[in-house]
């Protein structure tokens, strides 16, 4: 980490003796409470978990959760974003899921996007408090041309 006049804070490198903390970080957000949420890819096939830093070390690492990731569905996050409760959503694009974390990194609760006919969620933003953006796109099995959803999310999450 780096302050705005470039001076180094802090180096996050390492996990227990010595193994590396991260295989390929892809997304980086960061909770109000200063809990740094990083998507880590773990395989070429695009699994991965999600490490939660709390106060220079590791808190929590989120592996997906056992009713929707499997041996035959992992978990393969793709975009990650905080919430102004303070709470985290990740997309899980290949399962179609949002996973809301809270600021822990603990699962609250999941939605399938298909449920709402919303499939492969990649990426996310916050238009205002309330209003998440969702670009979608799956053109390796669809037809499908990619889209992006408005979603209204309760202000309680």
């Amino acid at each position: 980490m780096m302050d705005m006049d470039r001076n180094h804070e802090a180096k996050y490198e390492f996990y227990k003796k010595n193994e590396p903390l991260l295989t390929d970080p892809i997304k980086i957000t960061t909770s109000k409470n200063g809990n740094i949420f990083i998507i880590d890819r773990i395989a070429e096939d695009y699994r991965g978990r999600v490490v939660i830093i709390e106060k220079g070390s590791v808190s929590n690492i989120y592996t997906g959760h056992a009713d929707i990731n499997s041996q035959n569905h992992p978990f393969k996050p793709v975009n990650i974003v905080a919430t102004q409760k303070d709470n985290v959503i990740v997309s899980d694009m290949l399962n179609n899921t949002l996973h809301i974390l809270d600021d822990c990194g603990h699962l609250l609760f999941y939605c399938n996007t298909m449920e709402a006919g919303v499939m492969g969620p990649c990426s996310m933003t916050f238009i205002r408090p309330g209003k998440l953006l969702i670009g979608c796109s799956l053109p390796l099995i669809s037809a499908n041309k990619a889209k992006i959803y408005e979603v209204e999310i309760s202000t309680e999450v």
